[in-house]
């Protein structure tokens, strides 16, 4: 039943498209289109998170479904479905009242849409599985005493782990289980979940690492940069309220949400964060009494919460966005204790029946934006007006769709909110150079250049319209400053080359030509060039072998081998 309520109220997902970075990670993923990506994806280092697992299953769903999204997204309805039905056995297992009810109820919680319907979220539905599935496991082997089965709840963890490293709590998740069944932690069970731990603690750390070689925040809402641990203690206590609102009253949920201004040297900021010290203390004092299973369901919540609010997670010392996929895996702790009462008396499964039903409705509504990018965007818009990451991808989506206008009108409401938005200004930019609006392409690549200084494609865009101005030594001073970021790239500095030949500054732009033939041998246009540069000279025996390498290159150049037959002529009269 739970099965066929799941497909039922994610229908609308099934027809669902691809959505914000489902391109980065997935239909323009290299690694995941390359043949060899397989295991590739299990040695790179160039993916924002370690997900090999994620990775390893989208490598093989690209291979039965390429670019038809339906399919990705039946996998994953499926996956949330297959993660119900074993709650529902982990609650049992665990003796919570209402085991069903607590697994219904996650499977149809339109907080888990986010999770289920948007295909970069396949990494949650797939974690699940693994992290229920160790739960299992090890209660088994606790049971039983059984190596067999603790050793296969220790691959399942590592499985959850390669999969999505926010299950790093799972470990703490145990012994709050032991205590749930037996009152009580023993030494034992800090000895049977030492190994847990310790793959947490390497997995967490290897995360930091790949978080490190990211860069920096660059002007998007992907993270707030507060490096205060006081305002980030603040913020804590106020996400966890927020969350478990939502977790209660699923209305009025967004694709994104903003976070609040909180000011760490006022005294209030921190209420939120004391109301949950002082909840977790009384549903403590009174454990023996009533509060067992609200301190169990509570516990599991902020347990499994802690990793992904900034404190002590991901984004160290930062502030994550507010997002509903967070929740997937904290919210089973509270639907598990609304659960709990339903059994008590058969008006509670009425009711419980009706709020079924609600939130079944609920989830197909939240399903139908995620339709495609523009929907989802225009929806994110619309419920969040001064969320200044909405307009921005509502107007990369309406450029995509050649409508210039309508994308200018979104850049221009995105920096508005947040004036430090630097790739609004970058893109914003780009489209009023494509449009041949230079001079206004200028203005904006300037005000991105004084907030990021030191990003290569904004000196390289300024350096294109400056130059299409006629502005070309200010244009060679912009690739200046792109070369020296790039010193590698030898698209910039061949463009840099170019620029110094049209000033007359012939001998630069024939060292920068070099420079652009030894970073890449078979650059045809910068053999020509040089060719050219070194006639001048009157250097006929190395201009021809730049010529003849670069009509060898590129065959379909008339200029080059009509060049090239010229010097060849005066090298056969030269020798006679």
């Amino acid at each position: 039943m739970i099965v066929a309520l799941v497909l039922i109220a994610y229908i609308p997902a099934m027809r669902a498209g691809f959505i914000w970075d489902d391109d980065v990670l997935l239909t323009n993923n290299p690694l995941i289109k390359s043949p060899q990506g397989w295991w590739q994806v299990w040695c790179s280092t160039d993916q924002k998170f370690y997900f090999p697992v994620t990775w390893t299953t989208f490598w093989l769903e690209w291979r039965l479904f390429g670019m038809d999204a339906t399919g990705y997204h039946v996998v994953n309805i499926l996956l949330h479905a297959a993660g119900a039905l074993l709650l529902w056995r982990a609650l049992t297992r665990l003796a919570v009242p209402g085991a069903w009810w607590g697994a219904l109820l996650f499977a149809l919680h339109p907080v888990n849409v986010e999770s289920v319907a948007w295909i970069s979220e396949h990494k949650n539905t797939l974690s699940l599985l693994f992290f229920l599935g160790t739960l299992l496991c090890y209660w088994r082997a606790e049971d039983a005493n059984s190596r067999r089965w603790y050793w296969t709840a220790v691959g399942l963890f590592v499985l959850a782990l390669l999969s999505k490293t926010t299950v790093v709590m799972l470990p703490v998740v145990l012994l709050l289980c032991a205590w749930w069944r037996r009152g009580r932690v023993t030494s034992d069970d800090w000895i049977r979940t030492g190994p847990l731990f310790l793959l947490a603690l390497v997995s967490g750390l290897a995360t930091l690492w790949f978080q490190a070689q990211l860069p920096a925040d660059m002007g998007t809402d992907s993270a707030i940069g507060l490096h205060n641990p006081w305002l980030s203690a603040a913020m804590a206590g106020w996400t966890f309220w927020f969350y478990l609102f939502k977790t209660l009253f699923p209305i009025g949920l967004r694709p994104l949400y903003e976070n609040p201004q909180l000011n760490a040297a006022v005294p209030l900021s921190y209420l939120p964060s004391a109301a949950w010290i002082g909840l977790l203390v009384v549903l403590w004092l009174y454990r023996r009494r009533w509060a067992r299973g609200p301190f169990g369901g509570v516990g599991f919540f902020l347990v499994m919460l802690f990793p992904v609010i900034g404190i002590a997670g991901v984004l160290v010392w930062r502030i994550p966005p507010l997002a509903d996929h967070i929740l997937y895996l904290p919210v089973i702790g509270i639907v598990a204790l609304v659960a709990a009462v339903v059994p008590r008396h058969r008006s509670y499964q009425a009711f419980a029946a009706v709020a079924v039903g609600g939130l079944a409705v609920l989830t197909w509504q939240q399903s139908r934006i995620y339709r495609d990018a523009k929907t989802y965007w225009l929806t994110a818009v619309e419920r969040s007006p001064r969320h200044a990451g909405a307009h921005y991808n509502l107007a990369a989506v309406l450029m995509r769709e050649h409508r210039y206008a309508a994308a200018e009108e979104q850049f221009a409401q995105t920096v508005a909110l947040r004036p430090n938005f630097v790739l609004a200004y970058l893109n914003w930019g780009t489209l009023l150079a494509e449009r041949g609006r230079a001079a206004e392409a200028v203005d904006k690549f300037e005000r991105a250049v004084r907030l990021r200084p030191r990003w290569p494609q904004i000196h390289y865009n300024l350096a294109l319209a400056l130059s299409s101005l006629g502005q070309t030594r200010e244009a060679i001073h912009q690739l200046e400053q792109t070369v020296v970021l790039t010193p590698d790239d030898a698209e910039v500095r061949y463009r840099f080359a170019c620029l110094l030949i049209n000033t007359g500054d012939l001998r630069r732009a024939a060292t920068a030509l070099r420079a652009v033939l030894r970073l890449n041998p078979a650059h045809a246009a910068a053999h020509y060039n040089l060719g050219l540069l070194l006639l001048r000279q009157q250097r006929l025996d190395e201009a021809y072998q730049h010529i003849a390498a670069a009509a060898r290159l590129n065959p379909n150049d008339a200029d080059a081998r009509a060049l090239l037959t010229e010097l060849q002529r005066v090298r056969d009269r030269s020798s006679q």
